[in-house]
């Protein structure tokens, strides 16, 4: 789930790392924008450094936030390789 201001959408996170994410949305969120980020295990806030047509990319406030550093490795593989399946480039933050 991506929250900017009074939006909120569900997402698609196809790379996540220690330092930030790309997030596929249609949700428009200008550079430099402020966002929360929420997984199961918690939220985490950063600000989008890209801006793609298929997404944004996200670098995290805090590096290594505890909530992604917890996410299962075999998650952060299989979206990474399904974004390069989908013959998409690498748009990560």
């Amino acid at each position: 789930m991506l929250a900017w201001g009074a939006a909120r959408e569900a997402v698609l996170i196809v790379d996540a790392s220690s330092s930030g994410a790309f997030i596929c949305t249609n949700l428009f969120v200008p550079r430099w924008g402020l966002v929360q980020v929420r997984f199961r295990t918690g939220t985490v806030a950063g600000w989008v450094v890209r801006v793609a047509t298929d997404g944004i990319g996200i670098e995290w406030w805090q590096f290594a936030p505890p909530t992604v550093i917890a996410l299962p490795r075999i998650e952060m593989y299989l979206g990474a390789k399904s974004r390069a399946s989908a013959g998409l480039a690498s748009n990560a933050a």
